[in-house]
Parts: structure tokens; sequence; C-alpha cells
């Protein structure tokens, strides 16, 4: 996963993440978030909205994490 992101250094700009809304319940975490950011090979923005779902074993490390683009 660290290589993906690595990867992608240095294409955006100007990145704005806002959180939206939060929910915890017992061993589950979803959080929507908005990202803001400019591409820098085109000079546009572009904005989209994530939402994000966390599962935590009992250890409390995550066990299962999935993005809705």
């Amino acid at each position: 996963m660290r290589n993906g992101y690595v990867s992608h250094l240095g294409e955006t700009r100007n990145v704005k993440i806002t959180l939206l809304n939060l929910i915890e319940k017992q061993n589950i975490l979803v959080a929507e978030y908005s990202i803001q950011r400019e591409i820098i090979s085109t000079g546009k923005t572009e904005d989209r909205k994530i939402v994000s779902w966390y599962e935590f074993d009992s250890s409390g490390k995550i066990k299962r994490m999935i993005d809705y683009l």
C-alpha cells in the first residue's frame, strides 16, 4: 500500500481533506470525507467524496478497511 501511495507523490497539490461524518459502533468505524486537490499536469481541481469502513479486532488493530469512492 505504501509503495502505491508513494508512486503518486508529486501529481497533485493544494490538497484539502474535510471530515464530513464519523460513526463509531462497537468494533466498526465509518468515516465520510471529501478531498479537494489540484492536478498539476492539467491545472484542474478535482473534488471527491469518499466513505471509508474500518473493522477492528479485539486488540484494536484494523482487521479490514474498505473505501467507497
